[in-house]
């Protein structure tokens, strides 16, 4: 018995089909003209009506199919027709009200000739459909829009507004109406569980809010990026105002949280205009201020002018040892020592520095402006040492040696062992650990505890150090 009704039904359903087919070819008769009339197209109204009724009966046919077979084909045959109903009656019906609205604004005189011999027809592009994804920020943009397209157009019938519901909807915010089927009586179903999910006030707020705080800060000065700045600003206060919000009590709030956000310069600008300011600034000068300083930055960047970006005076390249010396001196290197190393060593009174430090280059001759602070202070030691070393040491060497007795170094004293094969830069440091005294008393050997280990040496081998506190006349290498 069901494979002789499933035979019925698929008759009946060749039959829509090529009523279809007919409905298809009369609507391509009529697109193909260019000077349509008035009655043409209400013939087509009254074509579409009775497609309609039409399509009504396919979708009780469709349920019984498929309430008595499963085979994919015959769903995959269902769904095309289903498609076809759904395009046709779209494109039918854009047709109508597109002809129609013509004629009524010629009949108002809206629309004038400017040859009354010659008559022009201009088909307007079709208006798109906004789309919606689920993102609470598009949600009231897609609301207003769909609503003032397609849901308060009184020339559309439900199931056509069911139809560009869902062909509006993408990713989550299909789902939600994904188990109704379209028809007629579903599409109020299908809007009202729609705004229930997504007409959330106190979501949407939270999202707007969420985005004016969100706001990427400007790295470089941009007539792009002030622009995108105030159109975020503005789009959102707009939202949250719409939603019932007091934004016009929020100036003070808004145009400090955008101040932090902008680029140095601009936002050396801004405070300079905020200071010229008597009252505290309202958000309207802070977006006039924008808006002024981007059309300046757009005139320049359209000239091709550099804006406050003076050129840079040419410098002299420094030599390779002179920039070894300001590459190091950024990263300065400290000897470590087996204890603490806080010592003053004939190293600052000859050079300023330890004599285990990198050898400076001769920066005597260079521009002061070419130089960075360390490499300054390093020319300034450089000048003092050539006239102390040229005014007082040359007077050091008429000076009698060994004219009084030396004390003996005592253990925990900080030394350098020399070394005959190295230089002196190369010497380990280390602390007197123990002496071994001759018969008259005197130190001749001692144990030194260097970073390698325990050394002995004699004091011939050994350069004292001066500590803090300690007189330097008192001892010598």
């Amino acid at each position: 018995m069901s494979e002789t009704e499933l035979k019925d039904l698929l008759k009946k359903r060749s039959v829509i089909k090529g009523k279809v087919t007919v409905f298809k070819n009369k609507y391509v008769e009529f697109e193909s003209k260019t000077d349509i009339t008035s009655s043409q197209v209400n013939e087509l109204a009254l074509r579409l009506g009775r497609f309609e009724i039409v399509f009504n009966n396919f979708d009780d046919l469709r349920e019984k199919i498929e309430s008595i077979t499963s085979d994919s084909e015959q769903l995959k045959e269902n769904i095309q027709i289903e498609n076809d109903f759904f395009d046709l009656i779209n494109c039918a019906q854009e047709f109508i009200d597109m002809h129609k609205q013509r004629f009524t604004d010629a009949d108002d005189g809206s629309v004038s000739s400017r040859n009354s011999n010659q008559q022009i027809n201009i088909k307007l592009p079709q208006i798109k459909l906004p789309s919606f994804d689920g993102n609470y920020g598009k949600w009231l943009e897609f609301r207003d829009t769909f609503t003032s397209i397609v849901h308060n157009n009184s020339s559309l019938n439900e199931i056509n507004k069911f139809y560009y519901l869902r062909t509006s909807l993408e990713g989550s915010a299909a789902l939600v109406i994904k188990s109704l089927e379209i028809s007629a009586a579903n599409y109020a179903v299908a809007w009202s569980l729609l705004c229930d999910r997504y007409d959330n006030k106190r979501q949407l707020v939270h999202n707007h809010l969420q985005s004016l705080f969100r706001i990427e800060a400007l790295t470089r000065e941009s007539d792009k990026c002030l622009r995108n700045l105030i159109d975020n600003v503005t789009k959102n206060l707009r939202a949250l105002e719409s939603l019932g919000e007091k934004v016009d009590c929020w100036d003070t709030l808004i145009v400090f949280l955008c101040s932090s956000k902008l680029d140095p310069i601009t936002l050396r600008k801004w405070e300079e205009k905020r200071n010229s300011l008597e009252d505290s600034p309202k958000l309207s000068e802070f977006t006039d201020f924008l808006r002024s300083r981007a059309d300046i930055l757009e005139s320049l960047a359209r000239s091709g002018s550099n804006f406050e970006r003076p050129e840079k005076q040419p410098q002299k390249k420094l030599d390779k040892s002179q920039k070894t010396f300001v590459a190091a001196a950024s990263h300065p290197t400290t000897t470590s020592s087996p204890q603490s190393s806080c010592l003053i060593c004939k190293g600052h009174f000859l050079i300023g520095r330890a004599l285990t430090s990198l050898p400076a280059p001769n920066l005597e001759e260079a521009k002061p402006s070419q130089l960075h602070r360390y490499a300054r202070m390093e020319q300034v030691r450089q000048h003092f040492w050539a006239r102390w070393s040229q005014e007082y040491v040359s007077l050091l060497q008429q000076r009698t040696k060994w004219r009084s007795r030396q004390p003996n170094l005592q253990p925990g004293q900080l030394v350098l062992v020399k070394q005959p094969h190295g230089p002196p830069l190369t010497w380990p440091l280390g602390r007197i650990e123990k002496l071994h005294k001759g018969s008259d008393g005197l130190c001749r050997v001692v144990d030194v505890r260097t970073r390698k280990g325990l050394v002995r040496r004699g004091i011939s081998c050994i350069c004292p150090l001066l500590t803090d506190g300690e007189d330097t006349d008192e001892q010598h290498c």
